[in-house]
């Protein structure tokens, strides 16, 4: 329950400071209109302001008293608080650089780094049923470890496929006016993606809360 809070509030903060724009890159990729340069580095600066901004609002979150809505107890410390955003960056890269490979139709690759990822996580989980413990608390910190693993590990072995397939890109990102397209036309799934997630996932803090 306690894992579900902290991996639930990075998938609503990826989804909300995403803005949908995950779903407009494969339409943005397929047409091949925006050069795989500028869609890439422009990915790239996004994530990683992104991750500073969720960095600072986890940091800042128990000078207002809703820490616990990202950390639970026991779990607050500063190495929580950089881990959290280090799964974040993982994440919405996952989104982002996953979604202009499958722009460019490279759907094998992302469904191996889709079951690499799954079966990463679930050979580290085996492994920790194993590992004898007498406190729980050991099992619960290294839940958060193995989030973090699993996280860059993802990022990795995609952008691994991203320079193997998309060849070499020069630094430069995409003008204001793409960047407006690009963003309005996720908007629609933004808004439909954050009333599902809410629809589905809410209930973890209401009942946290409660408790």
């Amino acid at each position: 329950g306690l894992f579900a809070i902290y991996t639930s509030s990075i998938e609503l903060f990826a989804l909300v400071i995403g803005l949908g724009v995950p779903q407009a890159l494969i339409f943005f990729a397929a047409k091949d209109e925006i050069s795989r340069s500028r869609l890439f580095y422009s990915s790239f600066l996004y994530i990683t302001i992104s991750s500073v901004l969720f960095l600072l609002i986890v940091a800042c979150s128990s000078w207002f008293g809703f820490q616990s809505f990202f950390l639970p107890e026991p779990f607050t410390s500063n190495i929580y608080v950089i881990m959290i955003a280090v799964n974040f960056f993982g994440l919405l890269g996952w989104y982002f650089f996953i979604s202009i490979l499958n722009g460019h139709k490279f759907f094998p690759q992302t469904n191996l780094v889709s079951f690499l990822t799954i079966s990463l996580t679930f050979l580290f989980y085996i492994g920790l049923l194993l590992i004898p413990s007498k406190e729980g608390e050991y099992r619960a910190n290294t839940f958060y470890v193995i989030q973090v693993a699993v996280s860059l590990f993802t990022v990795g072995i995609t952008l691994y496929f991203h320079k193997k397939l998309l060849g070499k890109v020069t630094p430069e990102v995409v003008s204001g006016n793409e960047a407006g397209s690009v963003i309005r036309y996720g908007i629609v799934y933004y808004v439909s993606g954050f009333l599902l997630f809410g629809n589905s996932k809410m209930d973890y803090w209401f009942v946290n809360y409660f408790h």
